[in-house]
């Protein structure tokens, strides 16, 4: 049993660090490996606390590049033929 979202503050701190790394890339070229791995955070938190949408609005916010936000949004639940949709879409 996953009791992650029972402690909704360490959640939210997580995404939150994750968003502060975010926001600090200046570089344009920055590598997207790392990129994708903080967005991804970012979202997996807010997946937990049942706000998938808030989760892909925050990244929209912070992410440099657009082509990583077109690969989160791929790959958020219900983006895949047969896969189950978030909480909250």
């Amino acid at each position: 049993m996953d009791c992650t979202g029972g402690f909704p503050a360490i959640v939210r701190a997580t995404a939150n660090d994750y968003a502060e790394h975010l926001r600090q890339l200046q570089c344009a070229r920055c590598d997207s490996a790392f990129v994708r791995g903080q967005a991804l955070g970012v979202y997996a938190a807010y997946v937990l606390l049942g706000r998938d949408a808030d989760g892909l609005a925050v990244v929209r916010r912070v992410v440099p590049q657009p082509t990583e936000m077109t690969w989160l949004a791929r790959s958020a639940p219900g983006s895949w033929p047969g896969r189950p949709v978030g909480r909250d879409g």
